[in-house]
């Protein structure tokens, strides 16, 4: 059983509330160029990028939600919406300025795979913006994190809540440049960028 994609907004309208509104609200905006999103899940996301400073938006997720489309008849740039798995990207290298994606890597099977497509997809010099939620750095959360995350997996796609994505990241040859934490570590935002030559 996983959730589907209206019940798991729904779900995490409480957590949008208090914490994923804010933090939308300060990475999103900073897309520039040619933006790739990954996991675009119901559109929520598009409500808060800054369209002058866009390009082009390609909206990418595994089985695309018609939410997506009805979310981006008013934008006022080139928008593409395709079914595409992040760990083989069907672009050509150094297509886009800009890597998004919120709430992803948590389920996708092999992040490592994903991490390196995403750095081929990205121009030399690109932004890597992100906000995931990740293994918490208090213990005490931690510990309830790893307890919870097999059974959590069954119900929410894969998801799951103690991963390591910072680390996967970096370990991908990406610089982090700015990160933001909310609710003890469980959460993190950030900016990241491929180096000029990789």
């Amino acid at each position: 059983m996983t959730m589907r994609p209206l019940f798991f907004d729904l779900f995490m309208l409480p957590l949008e509330k208090l914490a994923l509104h804010e933090m939308r609200k300060q990475v999103i905006p900073r897309a520039r160029g040619r933006v790739l999103e990954i996991g675009a899940g119901t559109g929520i996301n598009l409500k808060y990028y800054h369209q002058g400073a866009l390009e082009s938006l390609t909206l990418t997720d595994m089985e695309l939600n018609p939410l997506v489309e009805k979310r981006g008849r008013g934008l006022r740039i080139p928008l593409s919406c395709l079914n595409a798995d992040v760990q083989a990207l069907d672009f050509s290298d150094a297509s886009f300025d800009t890597v998004v994606f919120t709430l992803v890597f948590c389920s996708v099977p092999r992040p490592e795979e994903g991490f390196r497509e995403i750095l081929r997809v990205l121009k030399p010099g690109g932004r890597l913006l992100f906000i995931e939620h990740v293994l918490s750095h208090h213990r005490t959360l931690a510990s309830l994190q790893h307890r919870f995350t097999p059974g959590w997996r069954r119900i929410a796609g894969n998801c799951h809540l103690n991963r390591k994505t910072e680390e996967v990241i970096t370990q991908a040859g990406f610089r982090i440049l700015e990160k933001w934490e909310k609710g003890r570590g469980i959460l993190l935002g950030g900016l990241a960028q491929k180096p000029e030559s990789v």
